[in-house]
């Protein structure tokens, strides 16, 4: 990654690196040295389409039909019960 990259997209991202562009730069370059990427250059890579075991892809069981636990049993094993219906506490995300 070049210095030009990495201001194109923390512009991106919305975030002022000036003050320390250099420190990230060269941080970042160790990591993507230590993760090799440059080995992905080497893969042989082909417009043909990556060959897929349709065997292997169905390891599930077959779906089989069975009788579902009664209404009763689920509504008194619930941590709260309004309007029969189960009720379970309200999440607030973010």
């Amino acid at each position: 990654m070049n210095m030009q990259e990495l201001l194109k997209a923390a512009a991106a991202a919305k975030l002022d690196i000036s003050a320390c562009a250099e420190e990230y730069l060269r941080d970042i370059n160790v990591m993507m040295d230590a993760m090799q990427l440059h080995l992905l250059a080497e893969l042989p890579i082909t417009d043909e389409p990556y060959p897929i075991d349709t065997a292997a892809s169905r390891i599930l069981r077959e779906d089989t039909v069975r009788p579902s636990l009664p209404r009763e049993q689920i509504l008194r094993n619930a941590p709260a019960v309004e309007a029969g219906c189960v009720s379970v506490p309200k999440i607030n995300v973010g």
